[in-house]
């Protein structure tokens, strides 16, 4: 099942999370956030497949500092973490991530 990125108000929900993820794609139809340079987050939640599932969500690219990384404790383990606002260019990077069951992982990163 390959990547879906779906838009409800000022959430994106991305499932099936089977290859790296770039905002500058995925949210072409956000046009203002394209016009100046990244995503206005307020937080950041990781919906585990598993214990021991690895998101990690760096900026701009696979190679950029890390934006955002949770290690599951449990299924359970999705407390959001906020970030206020702060302008983001986050870039998924499947390679480091470890998922049990990709197609019952989530990640949902929800706008100001």
């Amino acid at each position: 099942m390959p990547n879906t990125t779906k838009f409800n108000g000022k959430f994106i929900q991305i499932t099936g999370l089977d290859a790296d993820w770039d905002w500058a794609v995925e949210c072409t139809d956000l046009k203002e956030a394209v016009n100046v340079g990244g995503l206005k987050v307020s937080s950041i939640r990781f919906d585990p497949s598993a214990q021991n599932d690895v998101m990690v969500i760096k900026e701009l690219n696979a190679s950029g500092a890390v934006l955002f990384y949770r290690n599951a404790a449990d299924v359970y383990s999705n407390d959001p973490i906020r970030y206020n606002g702060g302008r983001m260019r986050p870039f998924l990077v499947i390679d480091d991530c470890t998922l049990t069951t990709a197609a019952n992982a989530r990640v949902i990163i929800e706008l100001e």
